[in-house]
């Protein structure tokens, strides 16, 4: 997957955005204003940073080399994937709709509503 179709995956989920706050050289995909992905786009390989639980996140250390834990986010919480090597793209869809799925579940029950309310 390019970042382009990363992009288009992580905005397909309802109600998320793509903010850039740091500047036009990261996408910062968003729910309800809580990060779920980051998506580099000056980087040489594709590549999306998630939020997964603590035990995902070892799986996917443990089970691909073209994963790594998340720059300057929490080591426990966040991994990396590099989205142009052994990693099935079933496998990195599942784990932006986790992330999703995740942060989703962390939002107050007054967000959730106002959410699914529109």
């Amino acid at each position: 997957m390019n970042a382009a179709e990363l992009l288009e995956y992580c905005v397909g989920l309802k109600h998320a955005y793509v903010e850039t706050p740091f500047g036009n050289d990261t996408l910062v995909v968003k729910v309800a204003g809580k990060v779920f992905a980051l998506i580099p786009l000056d980087e040489v390989r594709p590549q999306i940073s998630l939020k997964a639980d603590p035990e995902d996140v070892i799986m996917f250390l443990d089970s691909y080399e073209d994963a790594t834990r998340a720059p300057y986010m929490s080591k426990k919480h966040w991994v990396r994937l590099y989205c142009d090597g052994n990693i099935p793209t079933a496998v990195i869809c599942t784990a932006i709709s986790t992330s999703y799925k995740i942060v989703y579940a962390g939002l107050t029950k007054a967000v959730r509503v106002q959410l699914e309310a529109l």
